[in-house]
C-alpha cells in the first residue's frame, strides 16, 4: 500500500508542472484570439469606416507579437524561427452524401454553423459524367428553411451552381435533389462581411485640383454599397474663392444624375452642402469649378 501511495505521489509531482504549463498556454491562446479579434475590428473600421486608427492597429500588432513570443517560449521554440501557419479555408463547407436519383445531404458541424454565408456553391465532383440538379433545400442554424430550384439543367464534372442567399445565413443543413449518380457534391460558400457600426458622416476623399474645369473623385469600393443622401464640398485652397456648378453623380449601376446647383462663392475652408434627390450609391462625383482649387474635400452623409 505504501508503495502504491509513493508511486501516486511521484506521478502527481511529475504532472503538476505540465498542468501549470497547460494553464499558461490556455491563457496565452485566449489572449491571442481576443487580440486578433480586436485587430480585425480595428482593420474593418479603418477600411470601411475610414477611421484614422493606425496607432490602435500598431499597438494591437505589438501586443500580438509579445503574446506569440511568450507562447513560443512556453512551448520551447528556439528564437524567431518562422512557424508555418495553417491556412483555414472558411469557404469550404463540406461534401454531401453520395446518391443516385435522390437527395444528397450535408449536415454542417458546430464550427461551420457560426459562420454567416451570403452565397452557396454546389460542385459536381464525382459520379456520372453529368447530373441534373433539381430542388435545393437550405436549413439555417435556427431552423429556417429556404427552397431553391436549380432548373434541372446538365451539370458536368467540375460544373458549379451558385445560389445567392436572401440574407446572410448560418447553415445547419443542405439537401440537393439529384438526378443520376453523384459521389458527393462539394459545397462551399462566400462569407458575409461582419457588420460594423459605420459613422453617419464619411469622408470620401479629395478631388483633383483644377482651374476652370472639372473636379472629379472616384469613391473607394468599401463606400460604394452605402446609400448617401447629402454631399459636402470643401474648398481646400487655391484662389480666393471658387464657384461650383453642374454637379454630376455616377451611381454604382452607371446611372448619371445631373444637378444644377446655385452658383455661389466658396472661400478656402468653406463648405457647401448639397441634398441629393434620393439616397444613392455613388461611384463618381464630378463638378465644374470656376477659378482655381487645390482640390475639393468631399464628405458624404448617410
Amino acid at each position: 500500500m505504501t508503495r502504491k501511495i509513493s508511486a501516486l505521489m511521484g506521478w502527481l509531482i511529475f504532472c503538476l508542472p505540465a498542468w501549470a504549463v497547460d494553464r499558461e498556454l490556455v491563457s496565452l491562446s485566449d489572449g491571442i484570439a481576443t487580440e486578433s479579434n480586436r485587430l480585425k475590428n480595428a482593420t474593418y473600421r479603418k477600411s470601411f469606416a475610414n477611421e484614422k486608427n493606425d496607432d490602435e492597429i500598431i499597438e494591437s500588432l505589438r501586443r500580438l507579437r509579445l503574446m506569440i513570443r511568450a507562447y513560443e517560449k512556453q512551448i520551447g521554440l528556439p528564437g524567431p524561427t518562422p512557424i508555418p501557419v495553417p491556412v483555414i479555408d472558411n469557404t469550404q463547407i463540406g461534401t454531401s452524401s453520395p446518391v443516385k436519383d435522390g437527395y444528397s445531404v450535408l449536415y454542417t458541424d458546430a464550427e461551420t454553423r457560426k459562420r454567416p454565408y451570403r452565397t452557396i456553391k454546389i460542385e459536381h465532383m464525382s459520379g456520372d459524367s453529368y447530373i441534373r440538379l433539381r430542388d435545393i433545400k437550405i436549413v439555417s442554424a435556427r431552423g429556417q428553411t429556404h427552397i431553391f430550384n436549380a432548373g434541372g439543367g446538365k451539370f458536368y464534372l467540375g460544373d458549379t451552381y451558385e445560389i445567392e442567399l436572401p440574407e446572410p445565413l448560418r447553415i445547419g443543413e443542405i439537401s440537393v435533389r439529384v438526378q443520376h449518380r453523384t459521389g458527393g457534391l462539394r459545397i462551399s460558400g462566400d462569407l458575409a462581411l461582419i457588420p460594423i457600426a459605420l459613422p453617419t458622416v464619411i469622408e470620401l476623399g479629395v478631388s483633383n485640383g483644377v482651374k476652370d474645369g472639372n473636379a472629379s473623385l472616384n469613391t473607394q469600393p468599401p463606400h460604394r454599397p452605402l446609400r448617401f443622401r447629402k454631399l459636402r464640398f470643401q474648398h481646400t485652397g487655391g484662389d480666393e474663392y471658387i464657384r461650383l456648378h453642374d454637379l454630376r453623380i455616377t451611381t454604382v449601376n452607371d446611372t448619371i444624375i445631373s444637378m444644377d446647383i446655385p452658383k455661389r462663392k466658396l472661400y478656402p475652408s468653406g463648405v457647401y452642402e448639397v441634398e441629393l434627390p434620393r439616397p444613392m450609391q455613388i461611384k463618381n462625383v464630378l463638378l465644374r469649378v470656376q477659378h482655381r482649387t487645390a482640390g475639393l474635400r468631399i464628405t458624404a452623409i448617410r
